[in-house]
C-alpha cells in the first residue's frame, strides 16, 4: 500500500462505526491487512499500556493471532441440522453482542447470517473488518445486496467506512533483476534495443 492508500484505511479505522470491507482474489493478502489494521488499532488504543477499546474477533477458524483481541472461534459442525446450527450460531452471535466491542473482525462474509451480524454490529457502535468475494471495489455493494442486505441499509452515509479491491503487485528480485543497460553489457550481440 501507498502511505496515502495507509492513511485511509487509518481514518476509517478511527471512526466510530462503520464497516471496512476487502475484496481481492483468493491468495491476495486481505487477511494479512486485516490483522495488519487490528494491530495497528490495539496499539493505538493502548494508552500507558491500558488497552481503552476492545476488539473482538468471529472466524472460523481464527487466521492469526491478534495480540490484545479477544477472539472467538466460531466452529461450524457438519454433523448438526441446518436449524441446531443456525441455533448455535445466533447463540454465538449473542455472546458477541454482549461483549460490547468497539471493533470486530469477522471472518468472511459468504452467507446471509454473516451479512446480518455485520450490519447488527455497525449499529451496536462497532468498526466492522471483514472480507468478501467480489470483483472490484465496487462489485462488494452487489455482492451485500444479494447476501440479503438492505440496500437502505447499504446506502446509509456511514456504514461503509472503505471499500477495498486489493491486489499483490508483481515486484522483480533487486539481487537477480537486471535494467536494460546491464543486460545489453552483458549480452551485446543481443538483437534486442533498449528504447
Amino acid at each position: 500500500y501507498l502511505d496515502s492508500q495507509i492513511n485511509t484505511l487509518v481514518d476509517a479505522m478511527a471512526q466510530p462505526n462503520g464497516m471496512v470491507i476487502l475484496a481481492g482474489r483468493v491468495g491476495s493478502g486481505k487477511s494479512a491487512t486485516i490483522h495488519s489494521l487490528s494491530t495497528r488499532y490495539i496499539e493505538e488504543a493502548t494508552i500507558n499500556n491500558v488497552l481503552t477499546k476492545k476488539l473482538v474477533t468471529f472466524e472460523s477458524p481464527v487466521e492469526y493471532k491478534i495480540k490484545g483481541a479477544k477472539q472467538i472461534e466460531y466452529k461450524r459442525d457438519p454433523n448438526r441440522s441446518k436449524e441446531a446450527e443456525k441455533v448455535y450460531f445466533e447463540a454465538q452471535v449473542q455472546s458477541l453482542l454482549r461483549m460490547d466491542s468497539n471493533a470486530c473482525v469477522l471472518g468472511e462474509i459468504r452467507g446471509n447470517m454473516v451479512a446480518e451480524l455485520a450490519v447488527q454490529l455497525v449499529d451496536s457502535n462497532n468498526i466492522v473488518l471483514t472480507t468478501v468475494h467480489a470483483q472490484s471495489a465496487l462489485k462488494i455493494f452487489n455482492r451485500l445486496l444479494r447476501l440479503g442486505i438492505d440496500r437502505e441499509v447499504l446506502t446509509e452515509p456511514n456504514f461503509f467506512l472503505s471499500l477495498v479491491y486489493q491486489s499483490l503487485v508483481k515486484v522483480p528480485c533487486p539481487s537477480c533483476a537486471l535494467t536494460l543497460e546491464r543486460f545489453s553489457e552483458l549480452h551485446p550481440q543481443s538483437d534486442f534495443k533498449s528504447r
